[in-house]
């Protein structure tokens, strides 16, 4: 072992590389490439009646050609849409494509949405999501009716009649008790 690497220690690591949290590379990226990953947009929990959107980075790797790229099949029955269905991407760019979710019924999803790329290269990106119905709001205590009103004042009307009647009868039996000495 040389003397500089003993003084430096067992490890010698390459330096880390920084991630910008700026860069486009935050949004899914599909790359214009044979056999290349299929990216996954997760839309995750989405209310009935309202949208959520999700942008899909689309990458042109090529050095000279650009491509003509055209969405061949979106699930639009799910709820499904984009804001772009052809678009040409120059070479070594990319392009942003929004896509669009509005729940059309309750539950999960998974669903492809696939591309061609200058008519020949077939492309696909995973659409998943969860739909739920919006939560329904506390019904409030229902007020008491007349009805029920009477019922009540009547279990408290016995209470007050039963001791209306032990104090006339305590009453009474004071005075029988005090014209009797």
């Amino acid at each position: 072992m040389s003397e500089t690497a003993t003084r430096r220690g067992f490890l010698d690591f390459s330096p880390v590389k920084r991630d910008d949290g700026n860069k486009e590379n935050d949004a899914p990226t599909l790359r214009l490439l044979q056999f290349s990953r299929a990216p996954f947009l997760t839309f995750g929990t989405v209310k009935l009646g309202t949208s959520r959107s999700t942008n899909l980075q689309i990458e042109n790797p090529t050095e000279d050609t650009e491509a003509e790229v055209k969405v061949e099949k979106i699930p639009s029955s799910k709820g499904f849409s984009v804001n772009h269905s052809t678009f040409t991407i120059p070479p070594e760019e990319s392009f942003c494509l929004t896509v669009t979710w509005t729940p059309t019924e309750e539950g999960g999803v998974r669903e492809v949405l696939t591309f061609t790329a200058n008519g020949l290269l077939k492309h696909q990106a995973i659409l998943l999501g969860r739909a739920e119905a919006p939560r329904r709001k506390k019904v409030q205590e229902k007020t008491p009716s007349v009805d029920d009103r009477c019922t009540q004042c009547a279990h408290k009307n016995a209470g007050i009649e039963f001791r209306l009647w032990a104090a006339a009868y305590i009453f009474h039996f004071y005075v029988l008790m005090s014209f009797s000495l």
